[in-house]
């Protein structure tokens, strides 16, 4: 108090008295006034320690008289609950300056600012994005993100499972069990709700692992479709495929084999039956991940 009463009368320096007087007391009043009735007389005896009396007319500074109380030391009760207590009274700068000097003391760690999520939770994500101790998070953005991520998760989540299971373009084999369980943003709602107690095993982290081994899925049957497709043409249009359907020997022709490949490659290289195979192959794959991954 006495160094905020300093202060205020350096910024009040070129007010008229009356001014200076009207906001000091202003001041005082509203530190009074947090005070306990019988705490004031005590209060205002070491305030009034903290200032210098009248001058001696010398020009020199008169030294502040401090007066030490024969009164048992405190106990760390009566020290944090004065702390508390002049806390509730300062300015936000004020505070600052006080978590600064207590940090500068090592009585307090210093800690990045918390953006309202419980402690592990905002620890295990500073972990995942790889933040630093003092890099600040920016709680409005967090929250945004959170929006952000749930657009990207829903869209995952339909054009996976229409590639899947979708009309015109499924990827699905005939008779397939892997079916979609509904909208991804369905097991979310129950979650934040708290309502997925009730559902047991269908909670939001076994269907985010469903889909996400799914995707990975198509992703591994994109790249292996080629080969699978690659291997069945040469099982079915290679010359040792034509000869051993054909047969050898002196009544066998070239023309034989000929209309053999051409009956197998009319079939086999037509547009409709090359989408069809690659889409099978992928399928096929996809479905034994997710037989793997439902073991």
């Amino acid at each position: 108090m006495a160094g905020r009463l300093r202060v205020l009368q350096c910024e009040l320096a070129d007010e008229e008295p009356r001014i200076r007087e009207e906001q000091l007391v202003a001041v005082l009043d509203q530190a009074v006034a947090s005070e306990q009735p019988q705490d004031v007389p005590s209060f205002i005896e070491e305030l009034l320690t903290w200032f210098p009396a009248a001058g001696d007319g010398s020009g020199s500074a008169p030294t502040p008289v401090i007066k030490t109380k024969a009164s048992e030391p405190r106990s760390p009760a009566e020290w944090a609950g004065g702390l508390i207590k002049a806390w509730d009274s300062l300015s936000p700068q004020d505070r600052d300056a006080l978590t600064a000097t207590l940090v500068e003391g090592g009585v307090i760690q210093p800690t990045p600012a918390g953006v309202g999520m419980p402690p592990e939770v905002e620890q295990d994500l500073r972990s995942k994005l790889q933040l630093q101790p003092g890099d600040r998070l920016d709680a409005a953005r967090v929250m945004a993100l959170v929006t952000i991520l749930m657009d990207f998760l829903s869209f995952c989540d339909q054009a996976a499972w229409r590639l899947w299971s979708g009309t015109g373009a499924s990827i699905a084999p005939p008779g397939t069990d892997v079916r979609s369980n509904g909208p991804i943003l369905k097991f979310v709602r129950n979650y934040v709700m708290g309502t997925d107690v009730n559902l047991p095993g269908l909670g939001l982290a076994p269907e985010l692992q469903r889909l996400q081994h799914l995707m990975r899925g198509v992703m591994g049957g994109i790249g292996e479709s080629g080969r699978v497709y690659g291997e069945m043409l040469w099982t079915v249009l290679s010359p040792e495929s034509i000869k051993a359907t054909v047969g050898t020997g002196f009544t066998k022709s070239k023309q034989d084999y000929w209309d053999l490949f051409e009956a197998r490659a009319s079939k086999t290289l037509d547009r409709d039956e090359i989408k069809r195979e690659i889409r099978l192959a992928i399928g096929r794959y996809v479905e034994d991940w997710m037989k793997k991954f439902n073991r």
